[in-house]
């Protein structure tokens, strides 16, 4: 498949010669990452620990990207630092078949633990 790509997409030097190493385009650059990450791209088929794709990655990003996006950014560091915080116990626990809302209410008691994580 690669190679039906890169015969499709071949390499064009540009027209004029500008400083810095010339652009190839986005489907070159993608085909190239491609055949030099084989293993990095393909290690699902191998690892059944790492995910076909990294939708729940993105997900958990998703919140503090619209929490910026709606208030602008955080007030200070430490509120961002906060946030981050918390948010990561809670999508911890989330993932983990757990309540945030019981973990959360354990946090501010005191009493919290991620012993079930094992």
């Amino acid at each position: 498949i690669l190679e039906r790509g890169f015969s499709r997409n071949p390499y064009q030097e540009p027209k004029e010669r500008k400083r810095g190493k010339p652009k190839k385009g986005k489907v070159l650059c993608l085909l190239e990452r491609l055949r030099d990450l084989k293993d990095d791209v393909l290690r699902f088929f191998t690892d059944f620990r790492v995910p076909f794709s990294n939708n729940i990655s993105e997900r958990s990003f998703r919140m503090s990207k619209l929490k910026m996006k709606t208030a602008g950014s955080f007030r200070s560091a430490d509120g961002g630092s906060n946030f981050c915080w918390i948010f990561s116990i809670i999508d911890t626990v989330r993932k983990n078949g757990g309540n945030p809302f019981k973990a959360l209410e354990q946090l501010f008691n005191n009493s919290f633990s991620l012993a079930f994580l094992d």
